[in-house]
């Protein structure tokens, strides 16, 4: 398991969110609190461009001074590449000394595609069909 150093960074999963009602954007949460459970950094965030946590508040909420922002986004679009700078932006307290690195998004992890192969193949198993007989819908 890649670690980013526990001692020398955080890591904020910065995600889209929503902000309808009743939208509590468990799933980043939960991949938030397992990686902090698996001590991948001394702190693990989440912030979004739309629901809450917002971005900027998640970035002024870890005290390291060093910030590893992980984009869960599946492409370098318009969110990744004008949106999110500006938030980390914002969120950076004046006269803070800290630095941010900005990763590429997850969907251009070269490991990402065999990932979601290997998800949709057991969820299929675990619906006793073979992965042939099944058809994935990525949304």
């Amino acid at each position: 398991m890649r670690r980013f150093g526990q001692s020398s960074a955080a890591l904020l999963l910065a995600a889209h969110g929503e902000r309808r009602d009743g939208a509590a954007n468990e799933g980043v949460a939960r991949l938030a609190a397992v990686l902090r459970s698996r001590g991948i950094a001394r702190e693990v965030a989440a912030g979004f461009v739309k629901g809450e946590p917002p971005i900027p508040v998640s970035l002024r909420s870890l005290g390291d001074r060093h910030v590893i922002v992980y984009p869960l986004f599946l492409a370098d679009g318009h969110f990744v590449r004008e949106r999110l700078p500006r938030l980390l932006e914002a969120g950076v307290t004046e006269g803070a000394r800290r630095s941010i690195t900005l990763l590429p998004p997850l969907g251009l992890d070269p490991l990402f595609p065999g990932v979601v192969a290997r998800q949709a193949v057991a969820a299929a198993q675990a619906r006793g069909l073979s992965s042939w007989q099944a058809d994935m819908v990525l949304l």
